[in-house]
């Protein structure tokens, strides 16, 4: 019987390819699972889920960037953007502004979501400032 491996956070965002942040968002959003035994995931459970992601990222889409005031949101949808806007502006106290669409895939927005993980306010809000808004600014480049 082979011996059973356990990885820190650090361990498996490595093993996901994305810092430690990254993958804390992914934990957050309840994405990837933290383990209930402790502070380490099971080695075979991370390769299993990791597989199940990398299928899902093939499915392409749109990554979006929305927001109003001093708000903003990255989403992804596979499902046409005015749909999903519709769906966010219902929840909204102002109008939405579209700042950027960009095709791509899951894993882009979790990547674009660790890079601006300092500037996350509330859920999936984040606050447009610094290099988010920069970002923004200049057109949501990829």
């Amino acid at each position: 019987m082979k011996d059973q491996v356990f990885l820190d956070q650090r361990q498996v965002a490595e093993r996901l390819g994305l810092c430690e942040d990254g993958f804390a968002e992914l934990v957050s959003r309840g994405i990837f699972r933290a383990p209930k035994d402790g502070e380490l995931w099971s080695a075979e459970r991370v390769d299993a889920r990791l597989l199940t992601l990398q299928k899902a990222a093939m499915r392409c889409g749109l990554v979006y960037v929305v927001g109003f005031g001093q708000y903003v949101k990255i989403g992804f949808t596979q499902t046409p953007i005015e749909v999903r806007i519709a769906s966010i502006q219902s929840d909204c106290p102002e109008i939405l502004k579209i700042y950027g669409q960009i095709e791509g895939t899951h894993f882009d927005e979790i990547r674009l979501l660790g890079r601006f993980i300092e500037y996350r306010s509330q859920g999936e809000w984040h606050y447009r400032r610094g290099d988010l808004a920069a970002w923004i600014d200049a057109g949501c480049p990829r």
